[in-house]
């Protein structure tokens, strides 16, 4: 991975902070003063159900920040499609930022021998977790808008890769004040012939 895609700018992680943290106010500010390019991967760094909520605040910022050029890129992180571009995206060369975006997603991945991946939640969830046989599938982004299902709340839980493990353990905090108890954060680590053979969503 280059230096570029490692980076994250202070404007990125103040963006990253304020969503993690539901300051929808200070996270559309952020955001709204990225590049496509930053946007995209500052977005993709963020777990699916705060992708969803984001995304459910953006009517009430309509009249301050470009919220079209937003919920475009937001729709290409969620959708891992290329919606039609709204405004002077084609022209600026945004909507072509988009489309690598998505090439580098299905680009044949340099992977190093194991993949390791992580959770934070409450330590005793944690520990708990640590003591369960998981399953392993693939759970297209746009399909985590049924929480019930696939999060946390219901049939699974999210995941931070590597590059965003940090994320993982500002959510453990946030979870542990909540509950008023102990974070932890729980590290899975697959082979390269398990990540490999990885199902998608029955």
């Amino acid at each position: 991975m280059s230096a570029k895609e490692d980076d994250v700018s202070t404007q990125s992680q103040q963006f990253l902070d304020a969503a993690m943290k539901g300051d929808w106010d200070k996270a559309y500010f952020y955001l709204n003063g990225l590049n496509m390019y930053e946007m995209l991967r500052s977005l993709a760094r963020l777990p699916p159900q705060t992708l969803i909520q984001l995304q459910f605040q953006a009517l009430q910022y309509v009249n301050q920040y470009n919220v079209p050029r937003i919920q475009y890129a937001l729709r290409v992180v969620i959708e891992r499609t290329l919606p039609p571009p709204p405004g002077d995206l084609r022209a600026t060369g945004q909507e072509r930022t988009a489309q690598e975006f998505l090439d580098e997603l299905v680009a044949p991945a340099n992977l190093s021998q194991t993949q390791k991946f992580y959770h934070g939640t409450t330590l005793a969830q944690a520990k708990e977790l640590m003591t369960m046989d998981i399953g392993v599938r693939a759970v297209p982004t746009y399909l985590v808008q049924d929480w019930w299902e696939y999060t946390d709340f219901g049939k699974g839980f999210y995941t931070h890769p590597d590059e965003s493990k940090t994320l993982a353990v500002v959510w453990a905090k946030k979870k542990a004040r909540k509950e008023n108890t102990e974070w932890g954060v729980v590290r899975f680590t697959l082979t390269q012939k398990e990540f490999d053979s990885i199902g998608g969503a029955p």
